[in-house]
């Protein structure tokens, strides 16, 4: 408590020094002025004078010379005149004024009194008393360098503007072409295209895999006909198409491809019923499965339940179950670097046969859940009534993926965040590259920097303000507020954006606070103690 007594004396003497620095530099000012009116006043009396002994030497010559007639008259009559007309003048003078300036004394807290009166006297600020003995450079060149030190956020309103902006056009986007998700065919734009996207991808991995199983059957082969075959089905499933037994040809469907894929992959922990997982069903066993989350856990999940045999769930109540399925899993051979390997690539080729559904799938499917979608069964609270029926938060999450929602529909959901993410990050790099002059390392929109975060949290929040007016608007019915809609219409990635753009945002303030406390110890306080120990 003495320390920090002793330092609010310190600034408190400083302070009084500043007002006193500030107080000399206004007479200075003051000084200069009265110099400049005096130095011009002199050049104002030179030249007049100058110009009346021009004039006189000029009458003397005339009348030395003795000249007559009339015209010589009437030239000395204006000499004359001009000689008086160029009379000093005091109305061309600038006026110049006494100065006032404050009493000296030996005693410092007397002269602080006596600053006081003479400020307060002569209207002088004392609010800023340091900076305002700046000129206007050095106060540009004082706001930069202070700017650079305690980074301070130099945003201005069209920055703001264009953020929010950006996140107003993304939930426009948003609202017209997301929509509301479903589990059927008639979705809007956006998740209309990201479906058929999956599709295209899940066909191209199929075919490729089993023009690869063609092509070593054809190297087996031994009899002409049978590698002539071969050869067709391949160049048949080149051009999306495949020939069956009878020899017709036909186009090949997402189901082909997803049945090779089941067939080429079998795992363990695929089954879609298993009594001692409580409310599992076809509908929501890639759910509470934990090998078919498309992540990296979901795939240390599947290795470890390929090596073991076991498979790994989460039932609806939240409990976690290792419990053997008796399903077929590919044989897995070798060491146990050469399984790990085998079980990596099953554990993939088998997501793939599941992110758009099933082989048995009518109309869109049931695909993969969203990572860490399948730990909210954990979460056994909350009451929310969708369809007159009250759910807590883990049925709430089951409901949801079972009406549509995976990893497709998140997808589809992401497109309007990362439009308004791309906008904001491109203006940043623009204006910091092209504006600023600043260097490419510079410009890299790396969001850990307060000014872009500060921007993309803008952006996020308007973006989030209409995705939620939206989802409101269409959830509201006659019959009450329909939640189920609401929850389907709401966009879960801008949501999480939002979240983790405010805890960013945060954890940048206090790591600024914690900077700028540093600097005020290690440099403000240490320059404090150097003048007050030059003063005393």
């Amino acid at each position: 408590m003495k320390i920090k007594s002793d330092k609010l004396v310190k600034k408190s003497q400083l302070r009084k020094i500043e007002e006193s620095l500030m107080i000399d530099t206004v007479l200075q000012e003051k000084g200069r002025e009265s110099l400049d009116k005096m130095s011009h006043n002199v050049t104002k009396m030179n030249e007049t004078v100058k110009k009346s002994n021009d004039n006189t030497r000029e009458l003397l010559k005339m009348l030395r010379e003795n000249r007559s007639g009339a015209d010589n008259n009437v030239e000395m009559l204006q000499k004359i005149e001009s000689i008086e007309g160029s009379s000093f003048k005091r109305e061309s003078l600038e006026h110049v004024m006494v100065i006032d300036t404050p009493e000296i004394y030996l005693n410092w807290k007397e002269q602080v009194k006596e600053n006081e009166v003479f400020a307060k006297r002569n209207n002088i600020d004392l609010t800023q008393p340091f900076i305002n003995t700046f000129s206007n450079v050095e106060r540009a060149n004082l706001y930069k360098e202070l700017t650079d030190k305690f980074d301070i956020i130099e945003l201005d309103k069209y920055d703001y503007l264009f953020a929010t902006s950006a996140g107003v056009v993304a939930g426009f986007i948003d609202a017209a072409f997301v929509g509301t998700i479903t589990n059927n065919t008639t979705q809007s734009a956006i998740p209309k295209m990201m479906d058929k996207q999956f599709d295209k991808i899940v066909n191209w991995y199929a075919k490729q895999e089993k023009i690869g199983m063609l092509e070593k059957q054809v190297e087996a082969a031994k009899s002409t006909s049978a590698k002539e075959n071969l050869t067709n089905r391949i160049h048949a499933l080149k051009n999306n198409k495949k020939i069956g037994r009878a020899g017709q040809i036909s186009e090949w469907t997402k189901k082909d491809s997803i049945k090779v894929l089941e067939k080429n992959h079998r795992v363990s922990y695929d089954t879609a019923i298993n009594k001692a997982v409580k409310g599992m069903s076809p509908d929501n066993h890639h759910l509470l499965s934990l090998a078919h989350e498309p992540s990296l856990f979901g795939l240390l999940v599947g290795i470890i339940d390929q090596l073991t045999g076991k498979s790994t769930f989460v039932d609806t109540l939240g409990n976690v179950i290792r419990t053997s399925t008796g399903n077929l899993n590919n044989e897995l051979t070798g060491n146990i670097v050469q399984k790990i390997s085998q079980a990596t690539e099953n554990w993939f080729g088998h997501i793939m046969s599941d992110i758009v559904g099933s082989s048995s799938s009518v109309g869109r499917g049931s695909g993969l859940p969203v990572p860490g979608w399948s730990s909210l069964q954990k979460l056994q609270v909350g009451n929310i009534t969708i369809n007159d029926k009250n759910m807590n938060v883990a049925q709430v999450s089951d409901w949801m993926f079972k009406n549509g929602y995976d990893v497709r529909a998140f997808s589809a959901q992401l497109i309007p965040v990362i439009i308004y993410e791309t906008l904001v990050r491109c203006y940043w790099f623009f204006k910091q590259k092209f504006y600023f002059g600043k260097s490419i390392k510079e410009s890299f929109p790396v969001a850990n920097n307060r000014e872009l975060s500060r921007l993309l949290l803008f952006s996020a929040a308007s973006f989030t303000a209409i995705d939620v007016g939206d989802a409101t608007i269409k959830s509201i019915n006659p019959v009450g507020f329909n939640w189920g809609k609401f929850l389907m219409t709401i966009n879960v990635p801008g949501i999480i954006d939002l979240g983790f753009r405010c805890v960013q945002n945060i954890k940048n303030e206090i790591c600024h606070r914690n900077k700028i406390e540093l600097v005020i110890k290690d440099d403000v306080l240490r320059e404090y103690d150097r003048v007050l120990s030059e003063v005393y």
